[in-house]
């Protein structure tokens, strides 16, 4: 999946949508508490701690970022030889 270059490792496109993909998945769980909100809940029957209203559009785009970011930030490090990826 990485292919040998003159200055190093790179990322090949599958690596990186594959990567870009578990990225995605791991930090939705960070961001999916940014897009709740809160309130009073107007009968006895409706439990507290449930969201009023959740944005789903809200925590796409955030997570999608994020995850593009870290994507990014992984890219360089292969492209960069600060930790040694070995092609098998």
């Amino acid at each position: 999946m990485c292919q040998l270059h003159e200055n190093g490792f790179s990322m090949s496109i599958l690596m990186a949508i594959f990567t870009f993909v578990n990225v995605w998945c791991i930090t939705l769980f960070a961001t999916l508490p940014m897009g709740i909100a809160r309130g009073t809940h107007e009968t006895a029957l409706e439990y507290e701690s449930a969201p009023k209203k959740i944005y789903w559009r809200r925590i796409a785009i955030i997570n999608t970022l994020v995850a593009l970011v870290v994507t990014l930030i992984i890219a360089i490090i292969i492209k960069t030889g600060i930790i040694p990826v070995k092609n098998s």
